[in-house]
């Protein structure tokens, strides 16, 4: 009974599949004529064989407009969950449950500075946004063209507003700025072990390229602290779980005229996301007027191009991680709790209640409210207050530089105005909303690195921990100029690049950060790069995929010394020494070196940091893994010890005892053969469709799940949360290779497709291509376009 009602079910699912193929739904116009009135004169969009759009129009507003209409048609379910989530209403979605993430959002204000940097354009970028947003509000007219996933949701379509776009700039700068966690981590350490012990395993972030001696901070940097006993503030944990600010990154570079082999710069960017829903973060696309011709993407919901070329230059983005924030532990006065202190002066806390909607089948018209209060102070929100019901005595409040060097241009239009480095460097000097590294190239040969944003000028400290507030003073003195950004303009050795690591000579006054990424990526970047060879664009599409771990290249060994001397460990201690280091789907060496350094970080530093603290610690890879080597492979170190036992510990004995651990959990997963023991067995990605992310049917929708290379430390990232191996998390969104000698076409493809709705051929059809390195193209010449057209769509007044 049970197989006839299996085989009946498998029969009804290919008949539905069967109509879906038969008869598509889900779909949009992509032929024929369309009607937006604000137009100026007559448009057309030549769509692809990935469905990406080029669209021609005869001005800058024009080719907007249509671009707003034809991302609506791909992407509006997505950018309308985009706009949700930085405005804090995802609630209307999901219920009450998620009333603590909207609260989180609104507290930190991305919709309230969208809605005030809005009083701030100048004419010209008002009216980019408001050709884009008309542009999407012509589709949103089209009701019976609107995503089947609005029906699915029971989401209502909304008019798009120019804030809706700032917002989530705002949203995705953000995450630029990542010192806001680690400013609570290391309060945390500061609370369990002291400063003397934080001290010892201060974070290391080492710049390959100084010819200095790196120079290990001292307590002196540090301004005053008090202890927040914030280990087990269940607000504070809440933030830290929730937040993925410290998981992103990115590896661009240029490589000059003389080492490329069409004797034009050549451009390579992949930046690492979550791109694990379908269809991926990014939006491909063509705008081409009689001045413009740019290809590349976007963030969707975003106007113009972000990452691409046009007929001048080419550029990439990577995530420059400036301390962009500071913590402050307010003082509340001991008289009224609604004020704060300042030295003597009692300033009433500003209140702003919000209301936010979740959806509820207990009320008439579905969704029910919830009032919250958030509370400001002169330097910004309380944090604290983020998750509701769990008391603290303390109350800390974050600022964030980008909401006070607000421009009345945004920047974003680089790719649609400049045609030198030096006009794109003029352009990017209003780009404030973010801490990115924008490496770029032009025809003449000219290459650069220019960081975005802005970074506080403080008075003492250096922002790594939080800042206690004791008088009227403003900690910041100023907020720094454009021209204090890290910043590169030509290269001697024949290119420039970036892999989030830390730029910043120390010679360079400004206190840019004091947390990067690691220097693998960038080291392995260095040894590809600095050959002084000649190099193809195939190349430069293979070392975007290269999986070497520099990282391993450096303990590994250390391992299998100790691993050999045991019989125990013996055979795993043999795969890492013939190792190649590696990060292969098939490689052995690459999961037992994965696992092996986990257990030894954990016996590292859990005896000081204790159970809960150590995982929050370890679950932020860049606040530790270069200490963690020095501590490997440089030097004895005081944590190596195991100070819960009577004996003092040796390397040898802690880098045992995690090998012992190793053993144990890699037998429960995969057996006893431990030639089974390849990395692509755990080591995987989920692709997901956003309206089926989970339990049975979510291959029905695109959902599936591949082994992949690569790890967090190779350039070919795919990136683990330390507590959840080894299911990828963060890997490049795009990989993109821009040839400025190339009139034709740019390499690159996308971690999904083009198309966010469910049932397209063009939701996922990219990732194939993207796990096997398939070469796929953005084409740039109207030749190209026409050659590879499936479809013409005109758009008239």
């Amino acid at each position: 009974m049970k197989m006839k009602l299996g085989i009946g079910l498998l029969m009804g699912l290919g008949i539905v599949l069967g109509f879906f193929y038969w008869f598509p739904i889900n779909t949009y116009q992509t032929e024929g004529k369309i009607q937006i009135q604000s137009l100026q004169s007559e448009a057309r969009v030549i769509r692809d064989e990935k469905g990406m759009a080029y669209v021609y129009a005869e001005n800058l507003d024009d080719v907007l407009k249509v671009q707003g209409y034809v991302m609506a048609q791909d992407r509006f379910f997505q950018m309308t969950l985009t706009k949700l989530m930085a405005s804090g209403r995802i609630s209307e979605l999901a219920g009450k449950e998620t009333i603590a993430l909207d609260t989180r959002m609104r507290t930190f204000g991305f919709y309230r500075n969208a809605k005030k940097h809005v009083t701030l354009l100048n004419e010209e970028t008002r009216k980019m946004l408001e050709a884009f947003a008309q542009g999407v509000n012509a589709f949103v007219e089209h009701s019976e063209e609107l995503h089947l996933e609005f029906r699915l949701a029971g989401l209502t379509p909304e008019q798009w507003l120019i804030e809706d776009s700032i917002a989530i700039m705002y949203y995705m700068g953000w995450n630029s700025a990542s010192n806001m966690k680690a400013e609570l981590l290391a309060q945390m350490i500061v609370d369990q072990v002291g400063m003397e012990g934080y001290q010892q395993i201060l974070p290391i972030h080492t710049n390959p390229d100084d010819e200095l001696a790196p120079q290990e901070k001292t307590a002196m940097m540090f301004p005053s602290w008090e202890k927040l006993s914030i280990q087990t503030d269940r607000k504070i944990n809440a933030m830290l779980q929730s937040s993925d600010e410290m998981r992103i990154g990115s590896n661009g570079w240029a490589m000059s005229s003389a080492r490329s082999a069409g004797q034009k710069p050549i451009v390579a960017s992949d930046p690492h996301l979550d791109t694990r829903i379908l269809p991926g973060t990014l939006y491909p696309i063509g705008l081409i007027t009689k001045e413009i011709r740019a290809v590349g993407a976007t963030v969707a919901g975003i106007p113009g191009i972000l990452i691409g070329r046009n007929q001048y230059l080419a550029n990439g983005i990577t995530y420059a991680y400036g301390d962009a924030k500071d913590v402050y532990i307010e003082q509340i006065d001991p008289t009224n709790s609604n004020h704060y202190l300042e030295g003597e002066q009692s300033i009433p806390f500003t209140m702003i209640e919000e209301t936010i909607r979740y959806r509820s089948a207990d009320v008439e018209g579905g969704l029910a409210e919830e009032k919250v209060t958030i509370r400001l102070t002169k330097r910004g929100p309380v944090i604290s207050d983020v998750v509701a019901h769990a008391p603290t005595d303390k109350v800390l409040t974050v600022r964030w530089a980008a909401y006070e060097a607000m421009q009345p241009s945004l920047g974003l239009d680089y790719l649609l105005k400049a045609t030198s480095v030096l006009e794109m460097k003029e352009i990017l000097r209003n780009f404030t909303m973010g801490n990115f590294n924008l490496t770029f190239a032009d025809i003449e040969g000219n290459i650069a690195w220019q960081t975005t944003g802005r970074v506080p000028i403080r008075q003492y400290g250096d922002g790594s921990l939080p800042t206690p507030v004791k008088n009227q003073e403003d900690h910041w003195e100023r907020v720094s100029r454009f021209e204090e950004m890290p910043q590169q303009y030509g290269a001697k050795r024949g290119w420039i690049g970036n892999a989030n690591h830390n730029t910043v000579l120390q010679d360079n006054p400004l206190q840019y950060s004091s947390y990067f990424s690691a220097r693998y990526r960038y080291s392995r970047l260095v040894d590809l790069l600095d050959t002084g060879k000649v190099t193809t664009v195939e190349e430069h599409w293979k070392f975007q995929r290269d999986t070497f771990n520099s990282f391993a290249q450096r303990v590994a060994p250390f391992f299998a010394e100790v691993l050999l001397q045991d019989h125990d460990t013996k055979e795993m201690g043999k795969f890492l020494q013939d190792w190649n280091f590696h990060d292969e789907i098939d490689s052995v060496a690459a999961l037992i070196f994965q696992e092996l350094f986990r257990n030894v970080a954990l016996e590292t530093f859990r005896d000081e940091l204790g159970e809960e603290l150590v995982t929050k610690v370890l679950d932020d890879w860049n606040f530790w893994q270069e200490r963690f080597e020095k501590m490997m492979v440089i030097e004895d170190h005081a944590w190596i010890d195991d100070q819960r036992t009577n004996t003092i510990e040796s390397k040898a004995d802690i880098i045992l005892r995690g090998a012992k651990a190793t053993q144990i959990s890699l037998q429960e997963k995969l057996g006893t053969e431990m030639q089974n023991w390849t990395w692509g067995r755990l080591h995987t990605i989920t692709f997901l469709n956003p309206i089926r992310r989970k339990g049975f049917g979510t291959e029905w929708v695109g959902g599936r799940t591949d082994a992949m290379g690569g790890s967090g430390e190779t350039l070919y990232r795919a990136t683990y949360k330390f507590n959840e191996p080894y299911q990828i998390r963060v890997t490049a969104a795009l990989r993109m290779v821009a040839d400025l000698s190339d009139p034709d076409k740019v390499l690159a493809v996308m971690g999904g497709g083009v198309v966010g709705r469910t049932f397209s051929a063009h939701q996922g059809d990219q990732i194939d291509s993207y796990l096997d390195g398939t070469k796929e193209y953005w084409w740039f010449s109207d030749e190209k376009i026409k050659e590879y057209q499936t479809s013409e769509l005109t758009f008239h007044p």
